[in-house]
């Protein structure tokens, strides 16, 4: 990151006038802030990059240290009863996937029969304007009080108490 920062400065230093004394410091900074992501995966040890859960599709980083090379593990000869059981356990795990891709299968080919005979349930239809219009009049009365009895609490009045008599 730096070397390729300081390579950037010193390109722009070399495009000046002679005579000035312009360090360039905020066109660097601004190629540093356009460029950020790219020289964060400058050094891919260093930096890890996920996903953030609260807005998707937006990549969050993080500097860490680097980390240590693990040393492969040498392979362990299997014995006989291992391999038979290693192999049993392929087995039954081949055997479950193809039977939850039979059954994703048969849950497809029902709901496309399903909505090819029309039981999938009402589809969506358009109202006419004159439907809309006389939905709006019908909700155009809610709200409002329509009871002929009288409101059910009065308005305070000191006057009609009493409290203030001369």
């Amino acid at each position: 990151m730096e070397k390729r920062v300081m390579a950037n400065w010193i390109k722009r230093l070399k495009q000046r006038r002679p005579g000035t004394s312009n360090w360039f410091l905020e066109g660097v900074l601004g190629w540093v802030e356009l460029n950020y992501v790219e020289l964060l995966s400058a050094l891919p040890p260093y930096v890890s990059r996920f996903l953030a859960d609260t807005v998707p599709q937006e990549w969050h980083y993080t500097l860490a240290e680097p980390r240590a090379h693990v040393q492969q593990q040498e392979e362990v000869e299997m014995t006989p009863e291992q391999k038979a059981n290693e192999e049993a356990r392929l087995a039954r795990e081949a055997a479950r996937q193809a039977a939850a891709e039979e059954e994703k299968a048969r849950y497809a080919a029902e709901r496309r029969a399903a909505a090819e005979a029309g039981l999938e349930g009402p589809a969506f239809r358009q109202k006419s304007k004159k439907e809309i219009e006389e939905e709006r009049a019908r909700k155009r009365g809610q709200g409002n009080r329509t009871a002929k009895a009288g409101p059910r609490r009065r308005k305070y009045d000191p006057d009609a108490k009493g409290l203030f008599e001369e």
